[in-house]
């Protein structure tokens, strides 16, 4: 049937566990949109986008160092910033402090500032309580009292330091960031293989 093929298919992608189905979430931050997709034991539930990923991050950077610094930062050295420095974990940043290098944004002329990195992560954290609210709204749709839920973050953007964490403590829900998701979905192909009744 349909429904049976729906189950197959998630579980084999590594959203519904096939070794304890139960409710589960997905989050997969991507590159501009971070989508949502509910799953139960009897297969998807729903599915919803934000407009939140790496990419928003990294336009927030840009724009931060543009209207705050007054520097012209390239793509590349605003993805290096939020790959290096950028966290949304409160105590990671405390302190640190980074050279950046550009150009101004008046003159165009070479210029190289030494900055706060928490000035950074406070933009960041603001683009991250957006996301939190949408899933905090979205997940208050799929309760029911007794039932076991569970969130896994995947995806490039769920590479943020911290974010698994600070969605656990905000949301008040158990999350998990899947580090290899591949390596997840040939797990649970294998044991859909092995017990095909899931």
């Amino acid at each position: 049937s349909e429904v049976y093929s729906v189950r197959h298919s998630v579980a084999a992608l590594g959203i519904v566990s096939a070794k304890r189905p139960r409710r589960e979430v997905v989050v997969s931050v991507g590159a501009g949109t971070t989508t949502f997709s509910a799953y139960s034991n009897s297969g998807a539930v729903s599915f919803y986008a934000f407009p939140f990923g790496g990419d928003v991050i990294t336009e927030r950077i840009a724009q931060f160092a543009r209207v705050e610094l007054g520097m012209q930062l390239g793509w590349g050295r605003c993805e290096q910033v939020k790959r290096q420095h950028l966290t949304v974990s409160p105590h990671n940043s405390v302190g640190q402090r980074t050279w950046l290098s550009g150009k101004a944004t008046v003159s165009g002329l070479p210029v190289r500032r030494r900055v706060d990195v928490t000035d950074f992560n406070q933009v960041v954290v603001r683009e991250v309580r957006n996301l939190v609210e949408f899933l905090r709204a979205t997940l208050h749709k799929h309760e029911h009292a007794g039932s076991e839920l569970s969130v896994r973050v995947i995806g490039g953007g769920a590479g943020l330091d911290g974010l698994a964490q600070y969605l656990s403590r905000e949301l008040k829900v158990e999350v998990s960031k899947v580090a290899n998701h591949q390596t997840h979905i040939v797990e649970n192909a294998a044991l859909l293989w092995q017990k095909p009744e899931y």
